[in-house]
């Protein structure tokens, strides 16, 4: 088990900052797929196109590509607040992505 240490609180202070250390999480899905929304996210903005503009999506080929290690974590599955495939398709079509979208 581990032992917490209270000193750890305040060593290096105003030296180090934990937060540029952090990931923040905008969207309610598991980490692995915060980058392939973040980036939809930022095409959605930068180029004028919509959900119909979309012929398909797919995962792991040239539309979306996680991590690869990422890979398993994120590919289509019947889950659908863990497959990317569905996730991307929900952000296409509503422009974000909350709880209460994908429950």
């Amino acid at each position: 088990m581990l032992k917490s240490d209270p000193s750890q609180l305040v060593d290096n202070l105003s030296e180090r900052y934990v937060i540029t250390r952090t990931n923040i999480k905008q969207w309610t899905v598991g980490s692995p797929k915060q980058a392939p929304l973040d980036a939809l996210v930022g095409f959605l903005k930068q180029l004028s196109f919509t959900a119909d503009d979309v012929r398909k999506v797919v995962v792991q080929k040239v539309v979306v590509r996680p991590a690869s290690d990422e890979v398993d974590a994120v590919k289509n599955c019947e889950m659908p607040d863990i497959c990317l495939r569905d996730l991307v398709a929900l952000m296409l079509l509503e422009k974000t992505v909350t709880f209460a979208s994908i429950s």
